[in-house]
């Protein structure tokens, strides 16, 4: 199960998926989307590709206060096991410094 982490600052309102839109560009990056591409969004733009490039701009580093996780299910994939792998990336933010 991938989890995806954010620099929870930087993501304006929460994550979620939906398309790409035409001549839309990843945030910061300025990587070019494809249009109806599966793109990870905030409520202003596209922060990451689907299982894809990332947003340099979302991405935790050092100066990194709040992290956002988000974790993507598909069908057929049981609940539990999505709340396993977030408990699971939790703790190892825990145990490596984070808070």
């Amino acid at each position: 199960m991938p989890v995806l982490a954010f620099d929870a600052d930087s993501v304006a309102g929460g994550a979620g998926i939906r398309t790409a839109r035409p001549d839309e560009r990843l945030a910061a990056n300025g990587l070019p989307l494809i249009e109806r591409q599966l793109v990870v969004c905030d409520d202003r733009e596209a922060i990451a590709v689907l299982f894809g490039e990332r947003s340099r701009a979302h991405e935790p580093s050092g100066a990194t206060r709040r992290v956002l996780l988000a974790a993507v299910q598909v069908k057929g994939v049981p609940d539990v096991s999505v709340e396993e792998a977030l408990w699971l990336a939790t703790d190892m933010l825990g145990r490596f410094g984070a808070s």
